[in-house]
């Protein structure tokens, strides 16, 4: 995955892609957490990806898993915060892209 311009390994990603030919369709910014490092994610409230420059919908592409700890907490995470993260937003995504393929069927 290319964070910061560079190719970088980054452990804690997880998304919910409609379609495999959707990963990766954007460049991550990396955010350093109280315990490593993850990629932040730029999302709608439902967990929907959005695109960083131009804040536009990547449709059936969703984001899960403690990969928004980065996201919604920022440096400032605990580690005890991100179970409920990715519980809330894992649900959300799985739910959101259910809804998007059977809308797009």
């Amino acid at each position: 995955m290319t964070v910061d311009g560079k190719d970088q390994e980054i452990d804690c990603l997880a998304l919910v892609a409609t379609d495999v030919s959707l990963i990766p369709v954007f460049e991550e910014s990396q955010v350093y957490e109280a315990d490593g490092k993850a990629a932040a994610l730029v999302v709608s409230n439902n967990a929907e990806q959005l695109n960083k420059d131009s804040g536009e919908l990547i449709n059936g592409l969703y984001a899960a898993g403690p990969i928004l700890s980065a996201a919604v907490d920022g440096e400032g995470v605990l580690s005890g915060n991100e179970l409920t993260e990715a519980v809330v937003f894992g649900s959300t995504a799985g739910t959101e892209a259910a809804v998007y393929v059977s809308d797009n069927q």
